[in-house]
């Protein structure tokens, strides 16, 4: 992978990550607003994404590259997050969190897409790092839907 294809994956990555961090801060909102306990989760999962796209925009610099400064337009996963802030703005729990999870299955195919590429080595543990903490997270949403569920 030449120079320029790595700054583009990462920075589809940081797309990926500023898409995250809009996201679960609007959900933290609402749920802080509902005084829901999946507050502190949102909140947890919002800097995670923050944290991860400042690595990225780190690892952009490094190789020469401007670090993307908006979230992504047009694609499955910006789709995705307009459907929860649909699913927000009817106050369903459920229906949000499931937007959540499809957003964080969408970010994982993403994060799988450039672990398919032949990646320097401290960029791959990085981006091998992030994508485990996306799985954590899809892990901590569904454990909130099983337990809405329960309760309901």
């Amino acid at each position: 992978m030449d120079n320029q294809d790595l700054i583009l994956a990462l920075n589809k990555l940081i797309e990926t990550c500023k898409d995250g961090e809009e996201s679960y801060k609007t959900c933290a909102q609402d749920a802080l607003e509902r005084n829901s306990p999946s507050h502190s989760v949102f909140e947890a999962i919002q800097l995670s994404c923050s944290t991860a796209c400042s690595e990225l925009d780190e690892l952009v610099v490094k190789l020469g590259g401007v670090p993307e400064k908006s979230s992504s337009t047009g694609d499955m996963l910006h789709r995705t997050w307009v459907n929860l802030k649909h699913a927000i703005s009817g106050k369903n729990e459920d229906a949000v969190l499931q937007e959540c999870e499809r957003g964080e299955e969408s970010a994982k195919n993403r994060y799988n897409d450039a672990l398919e590429h032949d990646l320097p080595s401290y960029v791959r543990l990085i981006v091998e790092r992030q994508s485990l903490g996306i799985a954590t997270n899809l892990e901590k949403i569904r454990t909130l839907r099983s337990n809405i569920n329960v309760e309901a």
